[in-house]
């Protein structure tokens, strides 16, 4: 069995954030990743104040304002009101446009520079919680025994899976069941680096246009009233009521004939967000409704949180973790207040 201070399940954002950080402050670590995890990359935004938190990370920051063009102009109709229209100057103030996984290749490559030793899995099999730690059950690639890996402290960084908190026995509380379906295709300059959201009759629509020539659309709808999946043709048909959108798709044809990605956008939170030996951040922990546009910087602070609090429980300091969970149990409270007024505009 492979023993580590701290095995960070999940390479994504936060499980990356926490990996560097934990490896930064001298923390033996090992990662454990799904092999072939990612599909298709959705376009994000990234609020400026995330910044310092790349910096702490050992990122170079002025790489990353290169890599990532900003948002000129956000765009927004929430009801039956008016568009409203934010141009985000100065220049500094504006968030960044992603590429989520030019990020994470970012994230990776400051990894790969770290003492952080790797293990590309098929599968959590089971987690077996030990006297002083917790245990990994690895199912690999290309073999026929499992591995195992052991630490003082799990984290899991699994996304909504939540793997190492769901085969301990712990649940999610679900508040909606948001799905969105995304199409793309080119775009007029009009809407270049600029995002609209604005609400249709079965739900709302986010657009972005990139500094590319292409832009992206995504439908947000409550699963429960969807019968079938969408097509690119009927998305396209909402948006004909959204003048500054109809007007930046250049080609209706094409977008029409766009493939269509599903994706999870349910609003959840892990029913509890630490124990013995473990404890959660990121997606795992609790996923926010898209509307808030904060899945990333969330992702990363409590990424960077969940590591401090993990190496003071180390030492047998567990004032951290508690104020770990109660900020991260006040802040999902604000996002649904928020949200609730936020939807609450919506007629």
């Amino acid at each position: 069995m492979r023993c580590v201070d701290v095995v960070v399940v999940g390479d994504g954002i936060a499980g990356c954030a926490a990996a560097i950080a934990l490896a930064q402050s001298g923390v033996s670590v090992g990662l454990v990743r799904q092999a072939d995890s990612h599909g298709v990359d959705i376009p994000e935004t990234l609020a400026p104040i995330a910044m310092p938190l790349l910096k702490q990370l050992g990122l170079d920051v002025e790489l990353v304002d290169q890599t990532f063009p900003r948002i000129r102009s956000r765009l927004s109709r929430w009801g039956r009101g008016p568009m409203q229209r934010n141009d985000m100057l100065p220049r500094p103030a504006a968030a960044l446009l992603l590429g989520k996984q030019k990020l994470h290749a970012l994230l990776r490559c400051k990894l790969g520079q770290l003492d952080c030793e790797a293990f590309d899995v098929e599968q959590i099999a089971a987690v077996e919680q030990l006297d002083g730690g917790t245990a990994l059950h690895l199912r690999m690639p290309n073999a026929s025994r499992e591995q195992e890996i052991a630490g003082r402290m799990v984290i899991d960084a699994t996304g909504r899976a939540a793997a190492v908190a769901h085969r301990l026995g712990f649940r999610r509380r679900m508040y909606d069941s948001l799905v969105s379906f995304w199409i793309a295709g080119a775009a007029g300059d009009s809407l270049w680096q600029t995002t609209v959201t604005a609400t249709v009759h079965d739900g709302w629509i986010f657009y972005v246009g990139t500094d590319t020539g292409q832009g992206a659309l995504g439908f947000f709808t409550a699963g429960s009233h969807v019968g079938r999946k969408p097509t690119a043709a009927s998305i396209v048909e909402r948006v004909r009521g959204i003048a500054e959108i109809a007007e930046a798709i250049t080609s209706c044809s094409d977008w029409a004939g766009s493939s269509v990605a599903t994706r999870n956008a349910a609003t959840t939170m892990l029913e509890q967000p630490c124990g013995p030996g473990w404890i959660a951040c990121g997606d795992a922990l609790q996923t926010i409704d898209p509307i808030a546009s904060s899945g990333i910087l969330t992702a990363l602070k409590q990424g960077i949180l969940a590591a401090e609090a993990t190496r003071a429980t180390l030492i047998g300091d567990a004032t951290p973790l508690s104020a770990y969970v109660h900020a991260a149990r006040r802040e999902f409270r604000e996002v649904m207040s928020y949200r609730k007024r936020y939807y609450g505009l919506q007629s």
